[in-house]
């Protein structure tokens, strides 16, 4: 069965990401075959939007960044709160 095959049966998040990471394993290989690689390419396009899907079925909105102002003259993004702080070890 190909990896293309298989996903299109999945419906649990921790098997889809395990796919997906064989698929990855797959198109990083010099080794693999043109086939492989368009079998995998499409496991993957396949997967991606199964996630998305289980991402929007659970919490509506996947959590964003939120702007977190200008510490140590940089602008900073955070997804739920935190600080920055500067490393003092050099003064």
């Amino acid at each position: 069965m190909s990896l293309f095959e298989a996903m299109k049966f999945l419906d649990n998040a921790e098997q889809v990401v395990r796919l997906l990471a064989k698929s990855a394993e797959v198109l990083g290989d010099r080794a693999s075959t043109e086939e492989e690689k368009k079998d995998a390419r499409k496991a993957k396009a396949l997967g991606d939007k199964k996630m998305a899907k289980e991402g929007k079925a659970k919490g509506g909105n996947v959590s964003k960044m939120a702007y977190g102002g200008m510490a140590n003259g940089k602008k900073h993004m955070y997804v739920a709160g935190g600080k920055v702080t500067e490393n003092q070890s050099g003064k």
